[in-house]
């Protein structure tokens, strides 16, 4: 944040305001936070890591599965093993739609990561150009810049 810090300016009463703000707003807007600090747009929340089996189909009956009985239970042989459609492997198709889904949730990782390290930036831009006096009026030093 060595870029910031040259050009920070001090916020020790209300006739530095304008400038403090104006540079605040500008390091806010260098840092992508302007549109949700100005609450047009919510933060992001973490992605959610996709899970493979939810990718998983019904498929139609495999006409090579095993026998069933009248109730419709699977004739085993004692060396058959019964494949269901929570415990089979992903087809081509579905592996395909989790594998890019899982390329979106790290894009997606990756900008909510970003702008963690952000708001952090910011919070410390705060605490350290706001004097002491204010910060305890102010409702963005004493606490990260929140959701």
């Amino acid at each position: 944040m060595s870029d910031y810090t040259e050009r920070k300016t001090q916020l020790n009463a209300p006739e530095d305001w304008e400038t403090w703000n104006r540079n605040f707003t500008t390091i806010a807007k260098s840092l992508n936070l302007w549109v949700e600090i100005r609450g047009r747009k919510r933060w992001q929340k973490p992605p959610v890591f996709p899970q493979e089996h939810t990718f998983r189909t019904e498929l139609p009956p495999d006409p090579s599965a095993p026998a069933t009985d009248a109730e419709g239970a699977a004739i085993r042989t004692p060396s058959a093993t019964v494949v269901t459609n929570e415990n089979r492997p992903l087809t081509r198709n579905e592996h395909t739609r989790y594998i890019d889904t899982i390329t979106i949730y790290r894009l997606q990782h990756n900008q909510f990561t970003l702008q963690i390290s952000n708001k952090t930036k910011l919070t410390e831009y705060i605490n350290n150009t706001v004097s002491d006096s204010l910060k305890n009026n102010h409702y963005l030093v004493n606490e990260e810049i929140h959701h």
